[in-house]
């Protein structure tokens, strides 16, 4: 029986492009629902009831930061929504690093529509500068609704944005998602650039100005760029893009630039359109050896869906979620070339490497690889089962052979190297011997079990 197995897969197939994998995930944070308290705000016009007010963070490795948000032309920035988006024409602001923090008092301002790199206040030489963190790491309460409240036009008494909807979590009254930073990661102010998005008089018509109600924005031409900022927490490491309050579902297509400062590389994250095409993610004429392009499949939502299950020859990691009826043929991985020892008429995808020839088994001890090349082991073999298979702690042997000699186990792993050795003093016959595999990392292995004079072997895979 052929074992079917995705760690070899992974593995082989995914581990370059993990290496380059710098955007981990987008997470869309439901921010705050309105309520009728908030709608009596009329100095920044009028918030609907049952607004909503999302906030859209990227998740990326550890010890990098993003630069830049971005749409050029070979790769589209959008925001939309079913409905028109919500500004506070007072003192909103197209870009959250120049908000004073101490105008978040004003009624529902502090939901206003806006773009950033992480930043959500203005840097002061005597203040404090605060970036946006989901509200389950913030570390430092709110100043955000309720008492911190001028409770809008309508001095709505003990403030407003006080509504504690369980669809927006933690409410904002304890947690406001603004903290400082703790460490240097704080970019200088003037490293801000923006283009495509305010018109030659500095005015805003776009979703995240107060000009014209919109529900769109779409660019092949717009940027908003800083020195780089990281998450407040750097284990976890999400910065945020943009915060839209709606009354509409939101949809997004998003690029940044994510700096690794240990390699001094950028990764050029971009969003996978189309997962089925590679070549929309490279500028032809890039030749920046600083410069990394990566397509991601996060940078979209809703998320393009396919078969994102590499058990499956149909496996696409640029595929955001899983489409289970796209996964239509399991894959079986070995040698497929008929000229080599290991030949496996099982197998549907082919993997060179696992071939192994005389005079050439890739630094493997052909031995090993192929055990049936001795004739005279033909004649004889151990027969042994195993399970289960995947094993993740202990795989369980059952000798089915008569044995007369304690037996000696080897397991091999996928380059013929010995990762583990035993052996038993037990001389018996259709006895069960364990075997403690916890020690191994994932992956394909052989285990071969031996008397001395005859040898039986077997694939399994750890997880």
């Amino acid at each position: 029986m052929k074992t079917i197995f995705r760690f070899t897969l992974i593995l082989l197939f995914a581990f370059s492009w993990k290496l380059k994998a710098q955007v981990k995930n987008v997470k869309i944070e439901t921010y705050y629902i309105s309520d009728s308290k908030d709608a009596t705000d009329t100095t920044g016009s009028i918030l609907p009831p049952h607004s909503t007010t999302y906030r859209i963070f990227v998740q990326i490795a550890p010890g990098c930061m993003v630069t830049r948000v971005f749409g050029d032309q070979y790769h589209q920035l959008m925001f939309a929504s079913d409905s028109v988006f919500y500004n506070h024409t007072a003192d909103g602001q197209t870009f959250a690093n120049k908000f004073n923090y101490a105008h978040f008092s004003e009624g529902t301002l502090p939901l206003d529509t806006w773009l950033t790199i992480g930043q959500v206040s203005v840097t002061k030489p005597t203040g404090r500068t605060y970036f946006g963190t989901p509200k389950n790491e913030d570390r430092d309460g709110s100043i955000v609704g309720g008492p911190h409240s001028d409770g809008g036009s309508a001095g709505v008494p003990g403030g407003i944005l006080m509504n504690n909807d369980s669809g927006a979590g933690i409410p904002l009254t304890s947690e406001d998602g603004l903290d400082t930073m703790s460490y240097s990661r704080v970019p200088a102010t003037g490293g801000w650039l923006n283009f495509g998005f305010l018109n030659s008089q500095s005015i805003d018509s776009t979703i995240f100005g107060s000009v014209v109600k919109k529900n769109i924005f779409s660019s092949n031409n717009a940027f908003l760029q800083c020195s780089g900022v990281g998450g407040i927490n750097r284990d976890s490491n999400q910065v945020l893009i943009a915060q839209l309050t709606t009354n509409g579902n939101i949809r997004f297509t998003l690029n940044v630039d994510v700096y690794d400062s240990v390699n001094h590389i950028v990764y050029r994250s971009v969003a996978a359109t189309d997962p089925s095409d590679s070549l929309n993610t490279v500028n032809g004429s890039h030749v920046d050896p600083k410069i990394v392009y990566v397509q991601s499949p996060y940078l979209n939502y809703p998320l393009i869906c396919g078969c994102n299950d590499p058990n499956y020859l149909e496996y696409n990691p640029m595929y955001g979620c899983l489409d289970s009826s796209a996964c239509k043929t399991l894959a079986v991985i070995g040698c497929m070339d008929t000229m080599a020892c290991n030949y496996d008429p099982a197998a549907n995808l082919n993997v060179q490497a696992l071939c192994c020839y005389p005079g050439l088994c890739q630094d493997r001890d052909i031995s090993i690889v192929c055990p049936t090349l001795n004739v005279n082991e033909l004649r004889s073999q151990l027969q042994f089962d195993i399970s289960p298979n995947p094993a993740s702690e202990l795989l369980s042997v059952e000798i089915t052979s008569t044995i007369t000699k304690p037996l000696g186990v080897e397991i091999i792993d996928l380059w013929g190297r010995s990762v583990l050795k035993q052996q038993t003093n037990s001389s018996l016959s259709g006895y069960n011997l364990p075997i403690d595999v916890s020690g191994l990392a994932s992956g394909l292995y052989l285990i071969l079990i031996s008397d001395g004079a005859i040898t039986g072997s077997k694939k399994f895979v750890k997880y």
